[in-house]
């Protein structure tokens, strides 16, 4: 498969991130020969985060730590990953709307891009150290985005467009999961009814449907999603439902873009039908999988995966 151009400004080609060979030991001991999905009984303990061009509203240019201690694994593809710009600190004054906020800079209070529309509130408060990309453009409104939150051993992806390219580079490099395994291509935003769904893969038994969701909310070791009540990700459920009960495999890539989870459960305090709608995918046939990542200033890349938990309680 020929390498993509860089989806990030100033990373580089994709192939420099997926040259490493990839040692027979490298994958984790968690089996990735089912999905990591499991449903707990409803007396559980309960706990109660979509990508494309730059927000309208920051116009375009060009066309919490966890409770819980572990030793961290191996990567299960050592390489893949995003190279990130040089970035900026800056430290947040206040949101504006879903995708505009305030930060200081040296020269002053500073208008900036936040390209997710999460609430972000444990991240994105007066005081908090955020980083930025500086990416002026005559099309745009704002001159700096938001990338990371926290500081330098404690840092979330707070840019949900940093999803998708990062999943890109994780399915093209082959990955040792059983739902990839056979693919021959991967195909990017493919529309199907009044959606696009974000991966089709290409396989000798039939195309594989994959939707990633971008994951920044953590609470004690427990990464939750969405952040905010998200009709689109419910629509994207019920399509990819009805793919699998036509017959076509699809799956729901949780990408949780921090280091500190060891599970992922849906928010049902936020959402709950989203958080219902998942139960049905899970029951109907659409695989559930997480994957927690590394990130430093330099770099963001996959760690390896987690546990979906789908018990009764997360829906309130």
């Amino acid at each position: 498969m020929k390498p993509r151009p860089p989806e990030f400004p100033a990373c580089p080609p994709p192939e420099q991130g997926l040259t490493d060979p990839m040692p027979e030991d490298s994958v984790s001991s968690l089996s990735l020969d089912a999905p990591t999905v499991a449903v707990r009984p409803p007396h559980e303990p309960t706990v109660s985060y979509t990508v494309g061009n730059a927000p309208e509203e920051c116009g375009r240019s060009g066309a919490g730590t966890s409770s819980r201690s572990s030793t961290e694994p191996t990567a299960l593809l050592p390489g893949v990953g995003l190279d990130l710009p040089p970035l900026m600190p800056a430290t947040f004054l206040e949101r504006l709307s879903r995708f505009s906020a305030i930060v200081e800079l040296p020269e002053g209070p500073t208008k900036v891009c936040v390209r997710n529309s999460g609430r972000l509130r444990e991240l994105l408060h007066p005081g908090a150290t955020v980083w930025l990309r500086h990416v002026p453009g005559p099309l745009r409104k704002t001159a700096h985005d938001i990338v990371l939150a926290g500081e330098p051993d404690a840092l979330v992806v707070v840019d949900a467009h940093l999803a998708n390219p990062l999943a890109a580079r994780w399915l093209e490099a082959r990955p040792p999961w059983e739902f990839a395994r056979g693919a021959t291509s991967v195909v990017r935003e493919v529309g199907y009814s009044n959606s696009r769904l974000d991966f089709q893969l290409g396989r000798p038994s039939g195309p594989l449907w994959v939707e990633v969701k971008s994951v920044s909310l953590c609470q004690s070791g427990t990464a939750v999603f969405p952040d905010a009540p998200t009709s689109r990700g419910v629509r994207h459920l019920e399509h990819l439902m009805e793919l699998a009960q036509r017959g076509e495999p699809s799956a729901v890539l949780f990408l949780i873009l921090r280091p500190d989870a060891w599970r992922l459960i849906p928010n049902g305090d936020t959402d709950p039908l989203f958080a219902s709608t998942l139960r049905r995918a899970a029951v109907s046939g659409v695989t559930l999988h997480a994957l927690r990542c590394r990130v430093t200033l330099e770099r963001v890349s996959i760690l390896g995966p987690v546990p979906v938990e789908l018990h009764e309680g997360v829906e309130g």
